[in-house]
This record gives structure tokens, sequence and C-alpha cells, in this order.
């Protein structure tokens, strides 16, 4: 998408050079020159927008996922060290539904917790294993 607006950028700017250079060979007049390049300077603003949306929005993904890995593999202690009001809010973001059944307490994750968990609770992340069976000194 960023690779898009980047060449749509740099097609206002080749047409911009190309209209200035019929308007110097008489080939359009100069308002017709100047209308045209508002036009084309306004699109070029708003592909700068949204080139900077799109980068603000990935910017914002790679630090939200940081915090969220960092929250999840700290959870256990900031739970146990965290007063009551703290650990409720840290129970409800990370799970939802709760419902206690018999002596059961049974809950949904809330996403992303609920890929975390079960990336960790299958062996995918354990047991990864090199993948170079040699080993130094054999």
């Amino acid at each position: 998408m960023l690779e898009n607006l980047q060449q749509d950028y740099a097609r206002y700017t080749k047409r911009i050079e190309r209209m200035y250079e019929d308007k110097l060979d008489d080939l359009i007049s100069a308002e017709e020159f100047k209308a045209r390049q508002i036009d084309f300077k306004a699109k070029q603003i708003e592909i700068e927008r949204k080139i900077k949306r799109l980068r603000d929005a990935d910017e914002e993904y790679y630090i939200t996922a940081e915090y969220l890995l960092t929250l999840a593999n700290q959870a256990h202690e900031k739970f146990l060290s965290s007063e009551f009001e703290s650990k409720r809010t840290l129970v409800n973001l990370v799970v939802q539904n709760l419902k206690l059944e018999s002596s059961t307490l049974v809950y949904d994750w809330v996403e992303p917790f609920d890929t975390i968990f079960k990336c960790a609770s299958q062996y995918i992340w354990q047991g990864m294993r090199d993948s170079n069976p040699r080993r130094l000194g054999s």
C-alpha cells in the first residue's frame, strides 16, 4: 500500500514537471498550468496524509504488540504484587464472561490474549530445536 501511494505521488510530480515544460513550450496557458498544478499538489498533499496515517498505524501496531507481549510475560508477577482494583483491571483486560460453574471458574480470553494463550499452551514455542542437529565437539 505504501509503495502504491509513493508511486502515485511520483506520478503527480512527473505530471507537474511535464505540464511545466508544456507551459514553457506554449502548449498550455499559464492559467491552465496553475489550475492543474493546484489540483495535482492537492492530490499530493492527500497522498502525504495517507502515507503518514499508514506509517503511524504501523508504528502503533508494533508499540501495541510489544506492550501486549510484555504485559503477557509479566502478568503473573504484576497480578501477585497488585492491589485488588488493579487485579480486577488486569483480569478484565485479558478475560471476559467470567462465571462460576460449581467450583470451577469459566471464562473466555479477550483478543489477542486468546492467541497468546493458544501459542503458549502448544508446543510451537516449547521444544523448538536447532535445525542443525550437529553439536560442537561431535
